[in-house]
């Protein structure tokens, strides 16, 4: 079962995640395997124990250098941004920021899943990933035009956005990419369409419970040492 919790601080919502595989990094479950009677792969695990190790001991400091405090400071203004382009407002009641008046956090037990859509547009049935990146990182996202392409040259953000998708009930996510910074006003916004993959979430949801059985087998494993 889906649920989801409301955090009021960012460190509280970071606490609950971290033994969750998250939407921002699904995708490393999703690398298939050298040998071919193995569900995950060397790095898959590397990723399994990372979160739990958070079970056994608190989530180290975050890092954040000048790009993600950007990232962070401009997140805002592509909401009001993406909220005109669809003709909306954030005070509309079907349009979510779910950063605004708490940290949101969708989570599925079952398969140790969780992640945070920037955005959820009931009336749409849309979530949104959105993106503030460095000048050069959005001049390469300008050049990506549909969801093949995302699947293949951001895999990461495209199991992020297809998990988010899951969690959420959501048919569609909208992929962001804003830099205010252009002299051409025309490029600071870039949106793609990335429809719900349901062969993707159900391969998914296959790693996920299989990286779940081997999580649970570690921290069992030393519990009992």
């Amino acid at each position: 079962m889906i649920k989801y919790a409301v955090f009021e601080t960012e460190e509280e919502w970071l606490e609950f995640r971290a033994p969750y595989f998250t939407a921002s990094e699904s995708s490393k479950l999703m690398t298939e395997p050298k040998k071919k009677d193995e569900v995950l792969s060397v790095g898959a695990k590397t990723y399994i124990r990372k979160c739990a190790a958070s079970v056994l001991a608190p989530k180290e400091p975050s890092y954040y250098n000048s790009a993600m405090e950007h990232g962070k400071n401009t997140e805002p203004v592509a909401v009001l941004a993406l909220a005109n382009s669809l003709g909306k407002t954030i005070d509309d009641d079907d349009f979510i920021y779910t950063s605004a008046n708490g940290f949101v956090f969708f989570y599925d037990d079952e398969f140790n899943l969780g992640g945070t859509p920037d955005v959820i547009i009931k009336g749409l049935n849309k979530s949104v990933e959105i993106k503030c990146p460095a000048s050069d990182t959005h001049l390469e996202y300008l050049m990506v035009s549909d969801a093949e392409e995302v699947k293949v040259k951001m895999p990461e953000y495209y199991g992020q956005m297809q998990t988010n998708m899951y969690l959420t009930g959501t048919d569609n996510c909208i992929f962001m990419s804003y830099d205010n910074r252009f002299y051409n006003e025309k490029l600071h916004e870039h949106y793609i369409n990335i429809p719900k993959d349901d062969e993707y979430i159900e391969r998914l949801l296959m790693k996920a419970k299989h990286a779940k059985e081997y999580k649970e087998q570690i921290l069992k494993t030393i519990n009992e040492n």
